[in-house]
């Protein structure tokens, strides 16, 4: 029997009877994979929060008939804090769900994976604007799904542009499913869409911009992977958007 040592964060766990877990698990060698993991329960205290939602782990692994058997773990973070604060654990429940219905099986995705670790990062241990971090998670993880907004329209000039989900970018004239956009907010989705990761988050913007960027980039989202996000609809019902 070989074995395969993989790094990855839980982005959902699904219990199956009483001790045994099938866990969704974002790598970056292997996209997203499914492990089972037996007698979960009774995993040694030291890494049994590493069969838990948002853990970062090291996993080994073999494979089974349909799915990884976990072998053993060890924990690299838990991002525990996030699991103290009920707001930053939504916000986190949602990016998590856009990765579980967006990326597929067997593909490499480590940018994806640096992408949600960054983001949990600054949502766990810093201050940085939740509503701000959606929108950078939103349009960057759109980018990497290949539907980055097209900017081709926009050239500076002191006049009127329009988000259009239709043409997805920058429009010159609105008609059709679109949205009037200030070029604070232009600069700030270029910014998202250009920047590395290691300084994607190194900005703030105005509330009333914030405002704005949230509909849009969660609109766009919804369009483009054609679906709705349980998560997002919970952030809204509480008021939390």
């Amino acid at each position: 029997m070989s074995y395969e040592k993989m790094t990855g964060i839980v982005i959902k766990e699904v219990a199956v009877g009483d001790s045994d877990k099938i866990l969704t698990v974002l790598t970056g060698e292997e996209g997203r994979i499914a492990v089972s993991v037996k007698n979960a329960k009774k995993i040694r205290s030291g890494t049994a929060a590493g069969t838990s939602f948002l853990s970062y782990n090291e996993f080994t692994l073999y494979k089974g008939k349909s799915m990884y058997i976990l072998n053993h773990i060890g924990i690299i973070e838990s991002f525990y804090k996030l699991r103290e604060d009920l707001v930053a654990l939504t916000y986190a429940s949602y990016f998590a769900e856009i990765l579980y219905y967006n990326i597929l099986e067997n593909e490499p995705c480590k940018e994806v994976l640096k992408l949600f670790l960054n983001t949990l990062h600054f949502l766990a241990n810093t201050g940085k604007d939740k509503r701000l971090l959606k929108i950078i998670f939103e349009f960057r993880i759109l980018c990497m799904l290949g539907y980055a907004p097209y900017f081709n329209d926009y050239n500076e000039y002191d006049r009127d542009y329009f988000f259009s989900y239709d043409k997805c970018g920058i429009a010159e004239h609105g008609g059709g499913s679109c949205v009037k956009i200030s070029k604070g907010e232009i600069q700030a989705i270029r910014h998202i869409t250009g920047a590395d990761l290691n300084s994607i988050f190194s900005f703030n913007v105005s509330e009333e911009v914030l405002t704005s960027l949230s509909e849009i980039s969660e609109t766009y989202l919804c369009e483009r992977t054609e679906r709705s996000y349980k998560s997002l609809e919970i952030l809204k019902n509480v008021g939390l958007l």
